[in-house]
């Protein structure tokens, strides 16, 4: 589990954000001595599901990424708890009792204890989905942030859904297309939603309205649990066995009319060749006198 997250070290994503394990540093309601012990979050490792196309195999392991980052959650609040009691036991530590109130009693986005405010991560773990291009959804993965969506998917805010990706349909593609035009971003494709980054709900994420919540884009860290494709694998399959179908019976009508050995070739009815032969047609030839295969027999069980 340890290998999935590891310690994160300054400096900070954003030069505007000051460290502080050398310098005084000043907040709303106390000092930040240069004596106290720089914290250093730990990072967790987005889970790459690129190449998970089945949507069973996708629920599957997006299932398991979320566990994992319960795990480093829970880890997460431990490393915390551990720097207040540091800073507390430090000598000259002068700060108002609770000012690490929420850092002390739930895990953190945050980089820094003294932040302005604290983003606390949902408890629960719920599930929300942004979808995106697989090149935004790779730098939010690689960078953990939400500021690399570009802005033609939202200028000021961030609009996660709640639907899953293993349950995408080009209906689905077509309504979180309509939900980003209702917003305002016209330019928006199909083709441009057709990836995802899985991420974990926190108390900054406003409910808009059904499926959608919005968060804003302050360019600060935040955990990017999974990313990946938004499987239509089923469709896909379904496709792909129709095609094999038709390959196996064109297969069986080519053998059942070559003539047996000794035996004059007969010419073939005439047919437009232009047209591809398709089940339906093989199906008017009726049956023919192969016997299937061990191999066929079973595999036919198995569909």
């Amino acid at each position: 589990m340890l290998s999935l997250y590891t310690p994160f070290a300054f400096p900070f994503h954003h030069s505007k954000r000051p460290r502080f394990s050398s310098y005084l540093f000043c907040t709303s309601s106390f000092i930040m001595a240069d004596s106290w012990p720089a914290y250093e979050r730990p990072t967790f490792k987005s889970v790459d599901l690129a190449d998970v196309g089945d949507r069973s195999a996708l629920e599957a392991a997006l299932g398991r990424a979320f566990e994992h980052y319960r795990e480093f959650t829970r880890q997460l609040l431990t490393w915390q708890q551990k720097w207040v009691a540091t800073v507390q036991e430090s000598e000259d530590s002068q700060f108002p009792p609770g000012a690490f109130k929420e850092f002390e009693t739930e895990p953190c986005m945050n980089d820094s204890p003294v932040d302005e405010q604290m983003e606390c991560i949902d408890p629960e773990i719920s599930p929300l989905y942004v979808y995106l291009t697989v090149e935004a959804a790779e730098a939010c993965a690689r960078n953990q942030r939400l500021e690399d969506i570009p802005d033609t998917l939202g200028e000021d805010e961030v609009m996660a859904l709640t639907t899953p990706p293993y349950t995408w349909t080009s209906t689905t593609a077509n309504s979180i297309k309509r939900k980003y035009h209702k917003r305002g971003y016209d330019m928006v494709t199909r083709g441009d939603i057709k990836h995802f980054i899985a991420i974990s709900s926190t108390d900054c994420f406003e409910h808009e309205d059904g499926t959608i919540w919005t968060h804003p884009k302050d360019g600060r860290r935040f955990d990017i649990v999974a990313y990946g494709r938004a499987s239509t694998q089923h469709i896909r399959s379904r496709s792909r066995r129709r095609r094999d179908r038709e390959a196996r019976l064109r297969t069986i009508v080519t053998r059942s009319s070559q003539p047996a050995e000794g035996q004059p070739k007969q010419s073939a009815p005439m047919r437009n060749r232009s047209k591809p032969l398709t089940i339906n047609d093989l199906q008017t030839l009726g049956p023919t006198t192969r016997a299937p295969r061990p191999r066929d027999a079973e595999s036919s069980r198995h569909r």
